[in-house]
């Protein structure tokens, strides 16, 4: 269904999917594959997305899975430096960011890791109002490259997998804005610019 979606918008591109089980494929997995379309069909992508990095296999073995996980990110991130090309994963947050409209780095699942160690962190967030109403909420969390605590309001139609911006981009100006979705003292950080 996206593939015809993808073709109806007119995006022409060369899109290569591949689908393992749950806990069977390694980073290492993935680097194969990558290596092979490279070697055989001269394609390097500019864009691997990894459903859910969590649920990879760990190369190696540790005595914690939050460290599993982290190996795992850091492992994503030196792929992307080896081919110049980018690496995305989507990750749950944990109770705390459940329903929360627009949660942040902190409410990461599993691994708060990941944060420190991605670059780009975006941030989605639906209340349950949100959800019976199709919509919700976007914080650019981190951006190691650019501006950051900005936040946008979408409409979300997931049956369809469409999300569109339907509001211009808020940068989050002071902490009063917030109110209480946000932990002050890391928002201090984010507006300004320690993180």
């Amino acid at each position: 269904a996206i593939l015809e979606i993808i073709k109806d918008l007119g995006i022409i591109s060369k899109i290569h999917i591949v689908e393992y089980p749950s806990g069977k494929a390694s980073i290492d997995t993935i680097n194969q594959n990558l290596i092979l379309l490279k070697g055989q069909y001269d394609f390097i992508p500019d864009l691997v997305v990894l459903d859910s990095a969590n649920l990879l296999r760990p190369v190696v073995r540790r005595s914690e899975k939050r460290t599993e996980l982290s190996d795992i990110l850091i492992d994503s991130r030196g792929i992307a430096g080896e081919l110049n090309c980018h690496v995305m994963s989507g990750a749950q947050t944990n109770r705390g960011g459940w329903d929360k409209s627009t949660p942040t780095v902190q409410d990461i699942g599993e691994v708060y890791d990941w944060a420190t160690i991605a670059d780009f962190i975006l941030a989605i967030g639906r209340t349950v109002e949100d959800r019976v109403a199709g919509t919700g909420k976007a914080l650019i969390a981190k951006n190691r490259n650019g501006k950051d605590a900005s936040t946008f309001p979408m409409n979300m139609d997931l049956d369809n997998g469409i999300i569109e911006i339907v509001d211009d981009i808020h940068q989050i100006q002071s902490i009063s804005e917030t109110k209480d979705e946000f932990d002050p003292e890391l928002l201090n950080e984010i507006i300004n610019g320690i993180t």
